[in-house]
């Protein structure tokens, strides 16, 4: 049919690692390069895009209740990209972005807490903070443990909602700041010899939203994202036999009550693994993806796009 693509990935990655009694460090180079051309009769269209990252940890190891780690990295990021023909769109990037963080935990009888925190400083986002803090008691009743988590995170916008454009006008916004989430979970997980029961009840919010509104991105400020749910799950863990089937039940709807696109609100799966022999075994692995909104790729509607079922079976 005249469609032809070309991609190519280059991945590099060298460190070093320093471990005593009681502590590990490490330093770690990481760099990919992302090229890919798709040619059709009148288009072509060339992506391009790198990624750098420099990181380093300090890890107190376990010989006490009390374990700490702290860290730091450096990322830079560049794209580039050209559409040729009917629709043309560009993009011609950068940025770079530093961050340092620390982890603790703490662990005395049948209690554990653990506090995550972290700073970054992005060139043109600017400063942003974020932590995740957990406790857990273990056996509140034989065999049930109780998990209660909080998160605080962030999501820079992209480099073509910063730098993009196209020949309809759109143009990228460098005043974007940062979508901010504050996320609470409650897991109950229950073990009874090789099995697992999980049941997990969440809601996540989110504010600051990315949005679209012609001719650019911009940041909304007076939405806000809510997402509630819960997981139900159950794991198998044998000599010769894994497996574990889970369900999630999502609401996910603006305070206008909008719809989010592209989160379906139902969604199950399951892996099975069958070990044969020590050096070979089968698997069969199941994703259901419930109804959701979506784009219209040409006329910009909002549609419902249909469930999907995606069945790997295969060895290794």
């Amino acid at each position: 049919n005249g469609y032809d693509s070309d991609n190519s990935l280059l991945a590099f990655q060298t460190g070093l690692d320093y471990q005593t009694k009681n502590s590990f460090n490490y330093i770690t180079l990481h760099s990919h390069s992302y090229d890919r051309e798709y040619s059709s009769p009148g288009e072509l269209d060339i992506y391009e895009s790198d990624a750098y990252v420099l990181r380093a940890e300090h890890k107190k190891l376990s010989d006490g209740p009390f374990i700490y780690g702290l860290g730091f990295e450096y990322k830079y990021d560049i794209a580039t990209f050209t559409n040729n023909g009917s629709y043309n769109s560009t993009l011609d990037g950068d940025y770079n972005n530093i961050g340092l963080y620390a982890n603790f935990g703490y662990d005395l009888d049948k209690w554990a807490t653990t506090l995550h925190v972290r700073t970054d400083d992005n060139n043109l986002i600017g400063d942003n903070d974020s932590y995740k803090f957990g406790i857990i008691r273990k056996d509140i009743i034989p065999n049930l443990d109780v998990k209660l988590n909080q998160s605080k995170g962030f999501k820079n916008p992209s480099l073509y909602e910063m730098f993009g454009a196209d020949n309809y006008g759109y143009t990228g916004n460098l005043n974007l700041t940062a979508e901010n989430s504050l996320l609470n979970e409650l897991t109950f997980d229950y073990t009874l010899d090789r099995n697992k029961y999980s049941i997990t009840v969440f809601r996540n919010e989110i504010s600051n939203l990315i949005e679209y509104s012609y001719p650019t991105y911009e940041n909304n400020n007076t939405d806000t994202l809510d997402q509630s749910g819960i997981e139900l799950s159950y794991a198998y863990s044998g000599e010769k036999n894994n497996f574990n089937i889970w369900a999630t039940s999502l609401s996910s709807e603006k305070t206008n009550n909008s719809a989010q696109l592209r989160r379906p609100e139902n969604s199950l799966g399951f892996n099975f693994e069958r070990v044969v022999t020590k050096d070979w075994s089968y698997y069969a692995n199941y994703t259901f993806t419930g109804e959701h909104f979506d784009i219209h790729n040409s006329n910009y509607s909002t549609i419902v796009m249909p469930e999907t079922h995606i069945l790997d079976i295969g060895f290794t």
